[in-house]
């Protein structure tokens, strides 16, 4: 589970950053 969690965050941590700067740019 730790596996699957520690993937999940790299994955979400890239798509949160271009939220951010897709919320900055708008």
């Amino acid at each position: 589970m730790s596996s699957t969690l520690r993937i999940d965050e790299r994955l979400d941590k890239p798509r949160t950053m271009k939220d951010k700067t897709e919320s900055v740019k708008d």
